[in-house]
């Protein structure tokens, strides 16, 4: 099954070096929010709801860590040190960052609980691009962000695709919120398999390279 899901990504990488790709440089991402548990699109091109049926082009699993509190009106605070990649297990600090809290985040300080309650001093978050499976040619990728809460729901979603037999792009899943918890909890259902394969591969290459972007530094 391994084998059968690796040779799809190969074909895909194959197939793009046939498809000019023709996309304005420092063009602004689409994003969705979930505030409120309400999908809500940024540039309005939806209505907002509870349920979005779509196709994952790309994810990343991301670790930020932060010794500066978020505070209203303080404006951006990058982290100081950060980790992003497809396999969580796997995730070790950038090469961009100056003084790294670990060698891995697995075993990093940071990213454990700590003994008396409470989160991780490190943030995990994933970072999905996806799209409609309706999509016109053309269309951008949207972002949209699951919270730490959805980490294990996430892996648990994708490892039934892949008992399904299928690569994740190759199935249109559905996000909602998880209604046992108030809060904005996004978890994912696996609905059918589409047909369109071949038309995502150029909104695929646009969500690969915005979902494994690193966090933006500014200059002293």
């Amino acid at each position: 099954m391994a084998k059968a899901l690796l040779s799809i990504e190969e074909e895909m990488a194959k197939e793009m070096e046939t498809i000019k790709i023709a996309i304005k440089p420092n063009i602004k991402f689409r994003s969705i929010s979930t505030k409120g548990r309400m999908f809500t699109a940024s540039d309005d091109s939806f209505t907002p709801g509870q349920k979005l049926e779509c196709i994952v082009l790309a994810y990343a699993y991301r670790n930020e860590y932060y010794t500066t509190a978020w505070s209203q009106g303080a404006g951006y605070i990058p982290p100081v040190c950060w980790a992003v990649g497809s396999k969580q297990n796997d995730l070790a600090p950038s090469k961009s960052v100056e003084a790294p809290e670990h060698i891995k985040c697995e075993d990093c300080p940071q990213n454990e609980y700590p003994q008396g309650g409470g989160g991780k001093a490190c943030k995990n978050t994933i970072k999905l691009a996806i799209i409609p499976p309706d999509f016109e040619e053309g269309d951008l990728p949207y972002l949209i962000s699951f919270p730490p809460t959805s980490n294990t729901p996430f892996r648990e979603y994708m490892e039934s695709i892949s008992k399904a037999g299928m690569h994740y792009m190759q199935a249109v899943t559905t996000i909602s919120f998880d209604p046992k918890v108030a809060y904005a909890k996004p978890i994912c259902t696996l609905g059918s398999k589409h047909a369109r394969m071949k038309d995502i591969l150029p909104a695929r290459e646009r969500g690969k390279e915005w979902v494994m972007r690193e966090p933006f530094i500014p200059e002293d």
